[in-house]
């Protein structure tokens, strides 16, 4: 393949070329828009596209203040929503609703007062999807994760605490909850 057809969408402008877009002049038409790309010829750089519009079901939220770990089980809830699209978290309990079955993927972090240590596990209504371990000696420690996951429309997805030291506490910012849909 040349380059020509390795060439990023995002660095490119798109002209509408018949039953195809020229791969040279692709433009990025924002977090919204995928394009699918399928060669027509090997002549030329022609693409096929399709186009397909994602559905926003993505979300990204932190914590608002520091938090105690008070329980085994215990959901952290990040009460901070920076981004929900689709409005599929929710900030009073922590629950993510998956609205469309798809493929998802999730990420989480949380840091955790020196000399202490947190667990924290991604769990479904069916199963634990991840697990992370948060602590330090004698300094703050932080963990993350990311998983990709299938799910089906009504599945929801949380954040609980597993074990952990007494008197651990998870600083705001750096504890964070985020996914979106994939396909």
């Amino acid at each position: 393949m040349s380059s020509s057809h390795s060439q990023s969408i995002n660095s490119a402008e798109v002209i509408q070329t018949g039953s195809g877009i020229k791969a040279d002049r692709l433009k990025s038409r924002g977090l919204q828009d995928r394009f699918i790309l399928m060669k027509t010829d090997d002549t030329d750089d022609t693409y096929d596209t399709t186009r397909q519009k994602l559905a926003g079901f993505e979300f990204y939220a932190r914590l608002g203040q520091k938090l105690e770990v008070q329980e085994h089980e215990q959901t952290i809830i990040y009460d901070v929503t920076v981004t929900n699209g689709g409005l599929t978290y929710n900030n009073k309990t922590g629950i993510f609703t998956c609205a469309t079955s798809g493929v998802y993927v999730f990420s989480w972090s949380a840091l955790v007062t020196a000399d202490h240590y947190v667990e924290t596990i991604l769990r479904s209504s069916k199963s634990d999807l991840g697990l992370t371990y948060s602590g330090g000696k004698g300094y703050p420690g932080s963990g993350s994760q990311t998983v990709v996951v299938n799910l089906h429309q009504g599945d929801n997805v949380q954040v609980k605490v597993g074990s952990f030291t007494p008197g651990s506490i998870l600083y705001d910012i750096y504890t964070t909850f985020s996914g979106f849909r994939l396909q």
